[in-house]
């Protein structure tokens, strides 16, 4: 439409209206101003040029009583002048475009605007500019914000008003109800809107049960639905070494262990699952360094990532063989082991794990023994104490992954099947000035090899109490080596029964040997002991010898080692 020109002085103003109603005045040269609207109201765009002039101001009651306008839009740099919008009581959202920065006018024009809701601006530039200069702040209960920005399920695209709800509809197909009136119950909205999933200012879903969280004593953080069906673990804040996972919280069964809720804890080493866990979701103990054993006690699905980086962990303790980490990503070393198996002197009740990766069982008696050695060691040590006990055994499968060149470091008390005397490269800790259990253990399986060699057949097995006992009679032997009888004035043969020894009839054969270099003297004496030790014993209706042992002490004062061995046949 062609509006009237008037000259007055210098400047020449043009009046007119648009084909979608906005009445404008124009200052030749300069700017177009908003001064009226006689369109049909509802969602209304301002525009930005009118005749190729930028529109940058709104007059004063412009919009007054436009009870049509429910939405408007608008670029930033437009300024309106006080009561613009007066009387617009349906207008319920203002929407900011471009990056200009925002005129602190516009707070004043829109206050008292009842029905508005919200302000959403579409470039992040203009929307930091308003926040962090405090614009728009005394616009109370209006939602202010930004295409793009993220509200937890998605990143909004578009905003919508609806009986005072404000909508923010996402990038994740949600539409997240960033203001909820007072008065209006969530859960009595309908669940989807336009295809999106509605999530309630609380984080729900309408209708789904409302989220407890807390934190226990212990330092376990979680959440729970109202009706305490179920617990989450959400995260940990306590420095426990030995973890147990609380069977319920505050009435609710703890079922779940929730994402990263205990990733990067280098604290943690053993981890006990409830009776009631059901599932471990991502990242849920990634990077727990020092983790290196855990116990599972129910069926558990855990999420591939579920102990990324755990470097440590090796190994798992299940409640029972019907249990299987069936879909767990574990280090290829893993093992898993049962409550309760058995670990030949003894059954498993719980386990430890040394900074080598050996995994250590206790036994239901409070035995040590070693369960598992780990693959691709050049040199293991084994600890002479496990919490507080002395470890004793190696368990018959714990070297099934060890190579036979691994040097394996034991300590004075601890001994192995006899299956195993050639599996690995057998060395003996603290042994320099002192014949230790453990290395006189190996001297008995080195006899028992050569006596059933001479044998024919595997009839003769080492016995760890005539080996304790052999030791004792070869210490015995340095009181007086050609004296059948011991210091105390006993038959050699008592001291078998001092060490528990039950027997029918039993052989003895001492030796001795200028120092501690054991040369060919030492290897023929073997071999003369076995083949003695083969042969049936005339004197026992020519039964054979069952069980061997040997003993050796070294005599510091004259650097004599005494040997003594002894077979014995069973009843």
């Amino acid at each position: 439409m062609l509006g009237a020109a008037v000259l007055i002085g210098v400047y020449v103003f043009t009046h007119g209206t648009t084909d979608d109603g906005f009445s404008y005045t124009l200052s030749l040269g300069s700017h177009a101003t908003i001064t009226g609207y006689k369109g049909n109201g509802g969602d209304i765009e301002i525009p930005e040029r009118i005749r190729d002039l930028s529109v940058e101001y709104i007059d004063g009651y412009a919009f007054e009583n436009g009870d049509e306008i429910i939405t408007l839009t608008v670029s930033t740099g437009v300024y309106p002048f006080s009561y613009a919008f007066s009387g617009c009581d349906s207008l319920t959202g203002v929407i900011m475009e471009g990056t200009d920065d925002i005129w602190p006018a516009w707070e004043s024009a829109l206050l008292g605007r009842e029905s508005l809701t919200y302000v959403l601006f579409t470039e992040t530039k203009a929307y930091e500019y308003c926040m962090d200069r405090g614009r728009l702040n005394d616009l109370d209960d209006v939602v202010i914000c930004c295409i793009g920005q993220d509200t937890g399920w998605g990143r909004i695209r578009s905003v919508e008003s609806s009986g005072g709800i404000v909508y923010a509809f996402t990038d994740q197909q949600t539409a997240v109800i960033l203001l909820l009136p007072s008065g209006v119950d969530g859960d009595l909205l309908s669940p989807s809107l336009n295809g999106y999933t509605v999530i309630l200012p609380d984080g729900r879903v309408p209708g789904q049960p409302r989220v407890i969280t807390g934190e226990t004593e212990e330092g376990f953080t979680y959440e729970m639905p109202e009706d305490r069906s179920y617990c989450i673990i959400t995260g940990y804040t306590g420095s426990e070494r030995y973890l147990s996972i609380p069977n319920t919280i505050d009435g609710a069964k703890v079922t779940v262990i929730g994402e990263r809720a205990f990733a990067g804890n280098t604290t943690i080493e053993s981890i006990f699952f409830n009776d009631y866990q059901e599932e471990i979701r991502a990242g849920a103990f990634e990077g727990c360094t020092n983790l290196r054993d855990i116990y599972v006690y129910s069926y558990i699905s855990a999420d591939s990532s579920a102990f990324r980086n755990c470097s440590r962990l090796r190994c798992a303790v299940l409640a029972n063989n019907s249990l299987s980490l069936y879909g767990w990503s574990l280090p290829s070393d893993f093992c898993i082991l049962y409550d309760g198996m058995g670990l030949d002197i003894g059954y498993l009740d719980y386990v430890g794990v040394s900074d080598q990766g050996v995994i250590y069982g206790v036994t239901t008696d409070e035995k040590i023994v070693v369960v598992d050695i780990p693959a691709g060691k050049n040199e293991i040590e084994i600890l002479d104490t496990v919490y507080g006990l002395a470890t004793e055994w190696i368990y018959s499968g714990a070297l099934d992954d060890v190579s036979s060149s691994t040097v394996v470091w034991l300590p004075e008390n601890t001994i192995f099947p006899y299956e195993l005397w050639e599996a690995v490269d057998w060395n003996f800790l603290n042994a320099e000035s002192a014949y230790t259990l453990s290395e006189c253990w190996w001297y008995s399986c080195y006899l028992c090899d050569l006596v059933n060699k001479e044998m024919g057949w595997n009839g003769v097995i080492p016995d760890i109490r005539i080996t304790r006992a052999a030791m004792q009679g070869a210490e015995d032997l340095s009181w007086n080596y050609d004296a059948s009888y011991r210091p105390d004035g006993r038959g050699w043969f008592s001291v078998l029964g001092d060490c528990g020894v039950d027997y029918a009839y039993a052989s003895g054969w001492k030796s001795w040997y200028d120092d501690q270099r054991f040369d060919d003297n030492f290897v023929d004496d073997m071999y003369e002991v076995a083949a003695d030790f083969a042969t049936s014993e005339s004197d026992y209706y020519y039964s054979n010898y069952e069980r061997v042992g040997m003993g050796l002490y070294y005599d510091t004062s004259t650097d004599t080692v005494y040997k003594l061995c002894l077979a014995v046949i069973d009843d």
